[in-house]
């Protein structure tokens, strides 16, 4: 529901040709703006059998926010502006509503000889988090991908993804040039790609200065380190890939996440999985998350197979990223995978919590398969476990005796002579 403010605002003659600052405040977590404004126009006059006007006041609308910076203008053609950070009326930027003090700038380019009251109406809403699917992982024909990035995210959009991260080797693409796809948020980045190792780099378009290439530890630390200081999201890729693994000594370098489910599911995920449970028994709170390495289509290769559901406070870049940094996600095999929803009171998946003896989690899990395997998994392994008679969903609840971390898997029969695979996997809650 919209937060509504009125603010009135009286300009005098003496004020003509002058631009008047109306300052008003927004809370945290805004994901929208509008600012409406009214004030008489023009002046009735009767001249005979006709009814003339003229005009006598002209405000104009300007825009800026907390920093200081123009958000927008729009002269006095508008009545009502809106902004968001994916979305916003011609003449403003999209952007992140910043909390603080926004200033609308009234021009007053014509005024009344007896002055005009100008009526603002400063609408808001805050945000809400929901559950977004995206494809952290993709190429296109920047580098070795067949797709460019408008059918890209097209495709996606077919696939019912809400985000992809474009990341070609060693190349971004211009964030502006990005295609705008509704429905669709597109996360610049680029996947640094060398001898050693994979690693992607996502919410900038140069996220290091100079050129990708390393020739010691050393230098590819350096990168990593720019990067991370820049801004970006580090994640490392396949990290167990036969090919492709990260033969660097990882504890050098800085990340925000680990990729342990890189396209099909087969033995170097289970391997990159079991590497990421280690770090967790280990005291280490790192997220996982996965992505497609999408490519093109094949029968061993889909956009948004596996993909990852995070709950973000909005569709905006920041808060994806934020999301998955955090670890309020799980990954699934695809779009249409299992459903879940796991927490310990207000405590969701990626947060830490107090152990105490009353700790418990409370599980759903939807669009299961009958024979589905629930488990939930801690510091010592499996510490609880349930088969889908059904399809359908579960509810449960479950006593937190110790200490550590839970997540949860959901291990599936895919097809007759395949071994029974992850379908799903959280990111834990940890309980310190």
């Amino acid at each position: 529901m919209a937060e509504v403010r009125h603010i009135e605002v009286r300009i005098e003659k003496e004020q003509e040709k002058r631009y008047i600052p109306v300052p008003f405040d927004l809370p945290e977590q805004v994901a929208w703006l509008s600012v409406a404004y009214e004030y008489p126009r023009r002046l009735e006059r009767p001249s005979g059998d006709w009814q003339l006007s003229d005009t006598v006041n002209r405000i104009d609308l300007a825009l800026l926010n907390p920093r200081g910076e123009q958000a927008g203008s729009s002269g006095s053609v508008r009545s009502e502006i809106q902004i968001g950070g994916l979305a916003a009326t011609p003449g403003y930027r999209p952007q992140t509503i910043q909390a603080g003090r926004w200033t609308i700038m009234a021009g007053a380019y014509r005024i009344a000889p007896d002055g005009v009251t100008v009526r603002y109406t400063i609408r808001w809403e805050i945000k809400t988090r929901s559950w977004f699917l995206g494809d952290l992982h993709t190429h296109t024909i920047g580098s070795d991908g067949i797709l460019p990035a408008d059918e890209l995210a097209r495709h996606g959009r077919r696939h019912g993804l809400d985000f992809i991260a474009v990341t070609d080797h060693n190349i971004a693409m211009p964030a502006p040039s990005l295609p705008a796809v509704d429905g669709l948020t597109l996360i610049p980045g680029l996947e640094w790609t060398h001898y050693q190792g994979h690693a992607n780099m996502l919410g900038l378009d140069r996220p290091y200065a100079g050129s990708f290439h390393a020739n010691s530890p050393e230098e590819a630390v350096a990168h990593f380190t720019e990067a991370k200081a820049n801004g970006a999201v580090v994640v490392i890729n396949h990290p167990c890939d036969p090919l492709y693994r990260f033969a660097f000594d990882l504890d050098l370098f800085p990340y925000d996440m680990l990729e342990v489910w890189n396209g099909p599911m087969r033995e170097s995920n289970l391997r990159a999985i079991a590497l990421w449970h280690q770090k967790l028994v280990s005291g280490k709170k790192i997220a996982a998350c996965c992505g497609s390495d999408y490519h093109r289509d094949s029968i061993f290769q889909m956009l948004g197979g596996p993909c990852l559901a995070v709950l973000a406070w909005s569709r905006e870049i920041r808060d994806l990223l934020e999301g998955a940094v955090q670890g309020h996600s799980y990954l699934i095999y695809g779009p249409d995978g299992p459903r879940l929803d796991m927490t310990c009171g207000q405590a969701v998946l990626g947060d830490s919590v107090t152990w105490t003896p009353d700790c418990r989690l409370d599980l759903a899990l939807a669009r299961l398969q009958a024979g589905d395997s629930i488990r939930l998994i801690g510091p010592d392994g499996v510490l609880a476990a349930w088969q889908a008679e059904h399809a359908g969903s579960l509810k449960t609840s479950f006593a937190v005796e110790k200490s550590g971390f839970v997540r949860a898997e959901v291990h599936r029969a895919f097809a007759r002579e395949v071994p029974v695979l992850p379908a799903l996997v959280s990111n834990p809650i940890y309980f310190d």
